[in-house]
């Protein structure tokens, strides 16, 4: 609790340089993947992220973005060990999602094309515990660190921007793991932006 009392604070005391407040709202595509490559978890799942961010310290070549909101994520698979009763599991969590991404930038006009990269930090917003019983045994870590890919077009119309914006995320610590095994997640997103000039 400490660790996002921080880092919300971090996150508002940036508004003073920001330039530009946004709302994302993404579709995330998420599964899981281990170091043994076995089939757990290893199907794609849809779900939701939204997010609050500010771009700041922009010039012509080069800004940053941070963002801090809500994630879920998760990945499915298929049980067929005799028991038809099983069949198709999912297993899903949800997260306080938060990054910085350094953004290097090239303006046509009153669009902005842009690639980024940068860390991201989830921090678990619930049980440890596996949503699943099939995984019981399986325990989540409160908190994951990662690194997000990001590439997106913006439109600036006076004081608004809208845009779109795919990225990938990929966490560098383990999600979730047993004694035997590591899970580690790995998602690709798109999102819808909208901005207002703050100054």
């Amino acid at each position: 609790m400490r660790t996002l009392l921080f880092l919300i604070l971090w996150f508002i005391s940036l508004t003073a340089s920001a330039q530009y407040l946004k709302l994302d709202n993404s579709v995330i595509l998420s599964a899981y993947s281990n170091d043994k490559d076995l089939p757990i978890l290893d199907s794609r799942i849809a779900n939701y992220a939204g997010t609050i961010g500010l771009d700041y310290l922009e010039n012509d070549w080069f800004s940053l973005s941070s963002q801090i909101g809500y994630m879920r994520i998760g990945g499915e698979q298929d049980i067929d060990i005799g028991a038809p009763e099983i069949g198709r599991i999912i297993e899903r969590k949800n997260y306080v999602h938060i990054n910085t991404t350094f953004r290097a930038r090239r303006d046509v006009t009153d669009v902005s094309f842009f690639i980024g990269a940068g860390p991201t930090i989830d921090i678990l917003a619930g049980s440890r515990d596996a949503e699943n019983p099939f995984f019981t045994g399986y325990t989540y870590n409160n908190v994951r660190i990662g690194g997000k890919a990001e590439v997106g077009v913006v439109q600036t119309k006076d004081k608004f921007r809208f845009g779109i914006v795919g990225g990938y995320l990929r966490s560098f610590s383990p999600t979730t793991e047993t004694e035997f095994i590591s899970l580690y997640n790995h998602a690709f997103t798109g999102a819808i932006t909208v901005g207002y000039h703050l100054q």
